[in-house]
C-alpha cells in the first residue's frame, strides 16, 4: 500500500470544534476593534462650550458676568470684551465642565437703556456673546 498506516490513524479537528474556534477569534477581533474605535471617537467628542448665564451692573462702573461651562472640557477664559473694547477682569478664568464662575469686569461706562454686547474669548479662540440692556 502507498499510504502508511500511521497517516490513516491521524484525525482532523471536527467541524464543530473548528467553527467554535473561528467564532471565538472573530468575536475577540471585533471587541478589540470596538475598543479602538471608541477611543478614537472620544478624542473627537471633547467640546468646549460656555454660556453667559447672567449679567449684573454694579456700582463703580463694574459688571458681574456669571459664566457656566456646558461643555465636556475645561474652558480657559482669556479675554472679555464689552462692545469692541477689551476690558480688564477679575475672577477664575479656568472653568471646569459643569461649573460656574463670576467675572468682574472693570472700567465699563454704560448708558441706561442702551444695548451692549458682552463677549468672552477662550484660549481655543471660541467666542461666547450675550447682548444685554443697561439698567
Amino acid at each position: 500500500m502507498g499510504i502508511s498506516e500511521s497517516r490513516l490513524k491521524k484525525r482532523a479537528v471536527s467541524p464543530v470544534i473548528a467553527t467554535v474556534i473561528l467564532v471565538a477569534v472573530a468575536i475577540t477581533a471585533s471587541v478589540a476593534v470596538a475598543f479602538w474605535m471608541g477611543d478614537i471617537a472620544s478624542q473627537y467628542t471633547k467640546l468646549e462650550s460656555a454660556k453667559i448665564v447672567s449679567v449684573a451692573y454694579t456700582s463703580n462702573n463694574t459688571i458681574e458676568v456669571k459664566v457656566e461651562n456646558v461643555g465636556t472640557v475645561s474652558a480657559n477664559i482669556t479675554e472679555v470684551m464689552v462692545g469692541k473694547e477689551h476690558k480688564p477682569f477679575n475672577g477664575t478664568s479656568l472653568v471646569e465642565p459643569g461649573k460656574e464662575t463670576t467675572l468682574i469686569i472693570y472700567h465699563v461706562e454704560w448708558v441706561s437703556g442702551q444695548k451692549y454686547k458682552i463677549t468672552i474669548l477662550t484660549s481655543v479662540e471660541n467666542q461666547y456673546t450675550k447682548e444685554i440692556t443697561a439698567p
